[in-house]
Parts: C-alpha cells; sequence; structure tokens
C-alpha cells in the first residue's frame, strides 16, 4: 500500500478510535496536513485504549505543518505501540516530535526495534517525543514495558531541545535497551541527541549500551543535557582574605551544570536571565548601629564564603561619594597629552576634596626614566 503526495486541511489522512492496529508494508511519501482541528497528524490514534503494530514501512518527507500540534504519527491515552524494521526519513513537524509523539499518556508500552530515524525535523524532539505521564495513580512498574533495540536515530534536528529524542516520561528509566545508536544529531539550544527537563533518574532510559557521539548544539558537542540544575564558583581564591579598593571590580567566574554534571556551554542566550544574589556581612565589631549599610553592590552579584577587606584608595586616587552616600575609588584624570601607563602617573594634589576629580588640578607624573612636560623624552645615564 502506498499513500503519496497528499494534502490535507483535516486533522487526519488516517484517524481511527478501533482499539487494535496492524500496519505492515506501507510506504508513505510527500504527504502534509494542515490540520483545521486539534490533534493533527498525519496517521492519528487517540482512542481510550489501543495497541498498534506497525512494521516494514518507508515514512520519508512528510509534514505536519499545524503548529500548535505533535508529529507525523500521534498515538494517546493507554496505548501499546510496536514499530519495528522501519524507515523515518527527512520529515517534519511544526510542532513538537518530527515523527512520532506520544501525548497525554496514561499508559504505555513502548517497542522500537531495528528502525531507521535520519534527517527528521520537529521542535522537540527531532524524531521522538514522549510527554509527561496523566496517570496521576500509581502504576505498577511491572505493568510497564518499554524496549529500544538496534535503532538508528542520526542527523535528526530539533530546533528547540532534543535533537532525536525529547522525554518527560516518568517511566521511561524502565526501558530495556540495546544497540541503539544517536550519531550526529542537533539542537537549536539543548540536548544535541537526548534531552529531558530535569529527573533523568526517571524520564530518561539507560545509554550505557549505546552509541552516543557528535551530537551538538551550534559547533559545539552536547550529546545530552537537562535544564540548568546547580551552580559552582570557578574562582580559586589563595587565600582567605581578600583585599580590594572600594569602587573596584571583583571579579568572579561560575560555572553552570546540568544534572548529568556537564558544564552547560549557552551559546544562544537562552538562560542570560538567571539571576545570582551576593550577600554581604560586614564585618565591624564597633558597628552597633545594624540600620547603617556603608556598601553598596553593583554588576552581577553571586553567593560565596571568603572574607573580603575594603582598602582604602591609593595614592593615585580619589575619595569620591556616589549618590547613595556610598564611598569608592577614581583614578585620577589627566589631559589627554598624559601618557599614562606608558611613562607617566596622573597623580591627585594632597589634601584633595572628597569628589573632586579635575584634570586642571591633578598632575601628569613622569615615571622614573621619563622626562619632559609629557613625559615623552626618555633618559639615558652615560656610563663613560
Amino acid at each position: 500500500m502506498k499513500l503519496e503526495n497528499i494534502k490535507t486541511n483535516f486533522k487526519a489522512v488516517f484517524h481511527s478510535v478501533a482499539k487494535n492496529y496492524f500496519i505492515d508494508n506501507l510506504i508513505v511519501k510527500n504527504v502534509m496536513v494542515n490540520g483545521d482541528e486539534n490533534a493533527s497528524s498525519l496517521i492519528l490514534l487517540n482512542s481510550a485504549e489501543s495497541s498498534v503494530e506497525i512494521k516494514n514501512i518507508n515514512f520519508n518527507n512528510n509534514k505536519n505543518i499545524n503548529k500548535m500540534e505533535c508529529g507525523n504519527l500521534y498515538f494517546e491515552n493507554d496505548v501499546a505501540i510496536s514499530i519495528s524494521d522501519s524507515i523515518f526519513t527527512n520529515n517534519f513537524s511544526e510542532g513538537n516530535g518530527g515523527v512520532i509523539c506520544i501525548d497525554n499518556i496514561y499508559n504505555l508500552n513502548l517497542q522500537l526495534i531495528s528502525n531507521s530515524f535520519y534527517k527528521n525535523k520537529g521542535k522537540n524532539g527531532g524524531a521522538l517525543y514522549i510527554a509527561e505521564n496523566k496517570n496521576l495513580n500509581n502504576i505498577n512498574d511491572t505493568d510497564v514495558k518499554i524496549n529500544f533495540e538496534n535503532n538508528i536515530f542520526k542527523e535528526n534536528i530539533a530546533s528547540d531541545f532534543g535533537g532525536a529524542i525529547y522525554s518527560l516520561y516518568n517511566k521511561l528509566y524502565l526501558a530495556s535497551t540495546k544497540n541503539n545508536s544517536f550519531t550526529f544529531n542537533k539542537a537549536g539550544l539543548m540536548g544535541g541527541g537526548i534531552y529531558t527537563p530535569k529527573s533523568i533518574g526517571t524520564n530518561l532510559f539507560d545509554f550505557s549500551d549505546s552509541l552516543i557521539q557528535d551530537n551538538t548544539v551550534g559547533s559545539i558537542i552536547n550529546n545530552y543535557s537537562t535544564k540548568p540544575s546547580y551552580i559552582t564558583l570557578n574562582t580559586t581564591f589563595n587565600e582567605e582574605s581578600l583585599y580590594i579598593n572600594a569602587g573596584e571590580y571583583f571579579p568572579l567566574v561560575f560555572n553552570i551544570f546540568d544534572e548529568f554534571g556537564n558544564i552547560m556551554i549557552d551559546i544562544n542566550k537562552y538562560y542570560s536571565m538567571i539571576i545570582l544574589k551576593l550577600e554581604i556581612i560586614e564585618k565591624n565589631e564597633y558597628n552597633d548601629n545594624d540600620d547603617v549599610i556603608n556598601y553598596y553592590l553593583l554588576g552581577n552579584t553571586g553567593t560565596f564564603i571568603n572574607e573580603i577587606s575594603i582598602n582604602e584608595c591609593n595614592e593615585n586616587q580619589i575619595k569620591m561619594i556616589n549618590r547613595r552616600g556610598i564611598q569608592y575609588c577614581e583614578n585620577a584624570k589627566c589631559k589627554d597629552n598624559c601618557p599614562i601607563k606608558t611613562s607617566a602617573n596622573c597623580v591627585p594634589p594632597k589634601n584633595i576634596s572628597l569628589n573632586i576629580n579635575d584634570i586642571n588640578l591633578n598632575k601628569c607624573e613622569c615615571l622614573p626614566g621619563w622626562k619632559g612636560d609629557n613625559c615623552s623624552i626618555k633618559i639615558y645615564i652615560d656610563y663613560k
């Protein structure tokens, strides 16, 4: 049987609410589903309880362009699915699951045996998307039968997460797996090969027996990932006490990790709104007024444990007071013809008042070995 060169605005080419299905030796090619109703898909099976077996199908160049819906093969509710010896190539879903979407799950038995998924594309899960478990009642683990064996996931693409597979299903850890490969898949944000937002101990299968390599996000290898899980400080301090001048930046570097312990490289700035809060406890045994705050933080903030001492301004700095009444240090400013850091320093006059940093009052002072009005003449020593 062959389905080829079909376009439809209905919710499915093949839609059934029967209980049992068997599909064998089917070729599906160049089918486009737009879907003017909910739950659109090329093959849509959404009876309350169903069992479907799919064998030896060639499924390629099919599209579900309804961005509100999921997958080209859509299953839901209490479902037992067996798909084997089939090839899925160049399929596209505007929503989740480039090929297969399993949603609204109340009970799931899933057998994927000896299938190939090549160059499929979806929003989350370039080949396979499995939603969360909707059954609030406890399901015995012995009732869940999931088997992934001898499947190839190659060059699939997710525009967001999970180049090959995206899972929210909290029983997937019960899956039996053997000899699966995930290679050269891509994701736009995270999880080039496999992705779950959280709970890798339940939402993902054991892929220690699988080949997972060369899956990427952008040009970065990212075989599997989750959302950010924890943050560590990556700045090393040689001493417990740290000394800085008021108003200076204090650089800190933090690493964000996913649940796998991978450092997250967020090339698309997707998590750029993460904020770290830094709290300072003033160490001053003579300050009895808890309402007085004589420090203020600017820039990015974080949490760490070290003692920081704020030094007085150095000889080339001037004490300034900001609009909050907090003191900080500012480097003295000189005219543009003063070669600061080359052959001169800009030095404030002695006994300068607070909050005055005037280029007409500050002095351009030559470094040793230099002279002249602009410190541009090098001093040579005659050893004769």
